[in-house]
Parts: C-alpha cells; structure tokens; sequence
C-alpha cells in the first residue's frame, strides 16, 4: 500500500504514538472531529475537539507534533486554544488533485468536508451548484457509504478539490508561522538549507528534508486551460462571497507558480486522459444509479403503502364479520344463497 501511494515505508503503523493512549481516546472522541468540525472559527465551541486535542498534547512522549490533513479550516481555533507553531505544507493544485486519483478515497473525503455542519456560505453554495445534498449521520461509516455513492466527474472533483486548496491558501496560510513549498522542497537544495535555517529560528531543529520526492508532472495545454477553467470559476465564486479580488489573484498565481522538475516519472498525457475520461463515464453511471436507486426507493415505498392500506381493509372486514350484525343476518344470507343456486 505503501509503494501503491508513493508513501515512505514505515517502521511502525499509523497511530501508533497514540497506542498508549487508546483507552483514553475512546472516552472523548466524537465522530465530528474528523469532518463536521472541519471549518472552526476562533470563537468555535468545540469542547469535545478541545479534550481531544489535550489528550493526545499531554499524552505526548516529548514535544507534541500534530501533523494534521484536516486543520486548514481550524488553524485560528488551534491557535487560539493552544498557541503553538503552525507550519503551512503546500504543493501545487494540479500534482496534488492528480495524486488524489490513485483512490475514490480522497473523493469521498472531500464531499465530507463540504458536508461539514459547520461549513461557510460559500462552501454551502458549492455544494448546492454541485447538487450534493446534506446528509448526517451518528455513524461515520454510513456518511462514507453514502457519499460512496456519489461519483464526481473530473471537472466537478477538481472544482471541490480547489475551493478547498484556495481556501486553505487565504485563511490558513496567513496564520502560520512559516510555510513550506513540497514541490520546492523537492527541487532545490538551497531551499532545503533556507528552510532549515528558518525552522531552526522557531525552534525546529534537526529536521531533514534530502530524501523529499514530490512527483511533478509536465502537463499539456489542453490540461493547464481545463484547471484554468476550473480555477477561474471557483475564484468567481470566492470574490462574490466577500474575498477580496487582490487576495484570490494572488492565490490563482500561487497556483501556476513555475515549479523546477528534476525529471520524476509520471503518467504519460494519453494515460491521464484515458483515465479522466473513464472518470466521467463512472460519474454518468454513478447519477443514473443513483437515480433507480431513488426509483425503486419510491416503489417500495408505494408497495409498503399499499400493503399497509390492505391490511386495514383486512381488519376491517374482519372487525365487520365479528360483528353481532353479521352473525344475525347470516341465516338471510344462506337462505339467499339457496334461491339464487336454485
């Protein structure tokens, strides 16, 4: 699995700092820390978030170091609660959307987060121009299993993936200490030293990046308009929801910011395009699967009514033939039966 997602081997399996922490952690996580609690303003209530968090702060055997995925949406509410050093890891959009593409777990990961109860106006408008409607769940598995269902096409996955990455640029970003390039850190030894040097100054020492590998991938023109496109209709979005034009320009440069590639392989073009075009076939048959899904829902609902409706027609009739007038008039309907047989 590993190899599979271009991940480092390693010694010990995920979570396992947390190992002697288990019995504690089950007594104060809650299923909303991992997605519904994703946007969390500095004034947020979170008191399950927040035991959580100095749980695993005080149970750290050393300096505690969060290397949390999901915190771009609440870094002024960890600051706020915790103080700390935040650090900003970046990469740029079109590599990181298109490492999303090994799994539909990255996918489904992020339809969770535009589900998030406590998701922005601007996040709530996407999911509606998106056509994903809201759904909660107590168990977490069942919101997978749900939003599992739903298959983006390529344009609607890399418009989701986007918003999230511009979001995270303009209200994470200006938050952290410092910010460090993945594709820089990949390319460049002197960037390497430079933000060694840096890190050193807030008291990180002893950090090694040589053995950093970012693939970088030479996309086609065809390629680079698509993410344009894209990227232009969620910065629209961005400006009408109050962000500054300033702010989301310099954001969309970040974006295209020239990268150095040192030559790591990649998917040829044709391989990328094949895979884009099967990607948006799925999400055909992903809506019109949906869609009986829903169909046959509405039968089986139309059956269970009918089947209800017969059942008090049933006790009725039942009700009716116990009654002390049908026992009485029963003899009239014998000897009816008998003229009407003769």
């Amino acid at each position: 699995m590993s190899a599979y997602l271009r991940h480092p081997h390693l010694q010990k399996p995920y979570f396992y700092e947390f190992h002697h922490l288990a019995s504690q952690i089950d007594e104060v996580f809650d299923k909303s820390i991992c997605y519904d609690q994703y946007f969390l303003g500095p004034e947020s209530l979170s008191p399950n978030f927040l035991a959580y968090f100095r749980l695993l702060a005080s149970g750290a055997k050393g300096r505690a170091v969060f290397q949390e995925c999901r915190s771009a949406g609440r870094v002024a509410w960890l600051q706020r609660n915790f103080g700390g050093t935040h650090l900003f890891l970046w990469r740029n959009p079109h590599d990181q959307w298109w490492s999303y593409r090994v799994d539909g777990y990255f996918d489904r990961a992020n339809l969770l987060i535009l589900n998030a109860a406590s998701a922005p106006a601007i996040f709530v408008e996407l999911r509606s121009k998106l056509g994903i409607a809201e759904f909660h769940d107590t168990d977490l598995e069942r919101e997978l299993q749900h939003f599992d269902a739903y298959c983006l096409n390529p344009e609607q996955s890399y418009r989701l993936f986007f918003a999230l990455w511009l979001h995270a640029v303009l209200e994470a970003r200006p938050l952290c200490s410092a910010e460090i390039s993945i594709d820089e850190l990949s390319a460049s030894r002197e960037y390497r030293t430079q933000k060694s040097v840096e890190l050193a100054s807030l008291g990180l020492e002893g950090l090694d990046f040589a053995d950093c590998r970012s693939p970088v991938a030479e996309f086609t023109p065809q390629e680079r308009q698509r993410f344009f496109s894209s990227e232009q209709a969620v910065g629209e979005l961005f400006r009408d929801h109050g962000y500054t034009a300033e702010s989301v320009d310099s954001a969309l440069r970040l974006a295209h910011q020239p990268i150095r590639v040192l030559g790591q392989e990649r998917e040829p073009p044709r391989l990328r395009e094949l895979l884009l075009r099967r990607q948006a076939e799925l999400a055909i048959y992903s809506g019109e699967l949906r869609k009986l899904k829903a169909e046959l829902e509405r039968e089986r609902l139309e059956v269970s009514a009918s089947r209800n409706e017969l059942a008090v027609q049933e006790g009725r009739l039942q009700k009716f033939q116990l009654s002390a007038s049908w026992r009485l008039t029963a003899p009239l309907r014998a000897l009816r039966q008998l003229v009407v047989t003769r």
